[in-house]
């Protein structure tokens, strides 16, 4: 995945700005966005905030994901691969909450 080692060497998400590429895949507070990104400490949260970005999500991860009620928690070096993933199938991010 361009220029990436492995999937448990990807490089963490920099700040979003209007050279990142993950800007273009974020979408103002409520206007439609599919998901929510969170920064917890040495974690990131990913929660669905709508139906279909759920029933996506849900499809995507093996039964040993990790939840914390309706968000996926995974290590921030997970986060580009399932980023890469989520925008490939048409879903954007909410601007505000990305991880930094």
């Amino acid at each position: 995945m361009g220029g990436r080692d492995s999937v448990g060497d990807l490089r963490y998400a920099v700040p979003v700005n209007t050279r990142d590429p993950l800007f273009a895949f974020t979408a103002p507070p409520n206007s439609g966005a599919g998901f929510i990104a969170r920064k917890h400490g040495g974690l990131v949260s990913i929660e669905p905030i709508t139906g279909s970005a759920q029933a996506w999500l849900h499809a995507q991860v093996n039964e040993e994901a990790s939840w914390a009620g309706d968000a996926l928690v995974l290590e921030p070096r997970y986060f580009p691969e399932l980023a890469d993933a989520i925008m490939a199938a048409g879903f954007t991010f909410e601007r505000e909450a990305l991880p930094n």
